[in-house]
C-alpha cells in the first residue's frame, strides 16, 4: 500500500507535511514548505513597495493597521501555497486522507483556498498550531487509527 495518509502541520510561516503507510503507523515526514516573507516584521515588507512615502506624517494607527494587513496577505499567499501543493498531490493519487492541523488563522485561510476535490478527503481538520512539535507529539494528537 502507498502512502496516502497526508497530515499537514502549519501556521504562517510553516507547513510540515507527513504521511503514513497504514492507519497505526508512525508519521513519516515529507519536506517542509516555508514562507520567508511571512517571517519578516511587517515594516520591512512595507519598506521594499514602491510609492511608499518617506515621510512620516501618518498616523500610528493607520500604519499598523495597514502592516496587520501585509501580514495577512503574506499568509493568505502562503496558505494558497499549501493548497496548491496539496492539489498537486491530490491529482496524482498521493492523497487519500488528509488530517489539518493548523493555527486558528491558518485554517480558516485553507478553508478557502483548498479545492472541492481535496476537500472530500479531509478527514479531520483541528486548530491547533503544533508546527515546533515532535513527529511523536503531533501523531498523539490525531486518532489511533488514521
Amino acid at each position: 500500500m502507498d502512502k496516502k495518509i497526508w497530515v499537514v502541520v502549519a501556521d504562517s510561516t510553516r507547513a510540515r507535511m507527513f504521511n503514513a503507510e497504514m492507519p497505526h503507523d508512525p508519521l513519516v515526514e515529507l519536506p517542509e514548505l516555508q514562507h520567508q516573507a511571512s517571517r519578516n516584521k511587517a515594516i520591512d515588507l512595507l519598506s521594499d513597495r514602491p510609492g511608499r512615502d518617506s515621510n512620516n506624517n501618518h498616523s500610528g494607527s493607520h500604519t499598523v493597521g495597514h502592516e496587520k494587513e501585509i501580514k495577512s496577505q503574506e499568509a493568505l499567499t502562503f496558505a494558497r501555497e499549501i493548497s496548491k501543493k496539496l492539489e498537486t498531490s491530490y491529482h496524482q493519487q498521493q492523497i487519500r486522507r488528509l488530517y489539518l492541523m493548523t493555527s486558528p488563522q491558518m485554517l480558516g485561510l485553507l478553508r478557502k483556498q483548498l479545492s472541492p476535490e481535496v476537500r472530500t478527503v479531509i478527514a479531520q481538520e483541528s486548530d491547533i498550531n503544533l508546527v515546533k512539535e515532535d513527529p511523536a507529539i503531533i501523531r498523539s494528537h490525531l486518532p489511533n487509527k488514521l
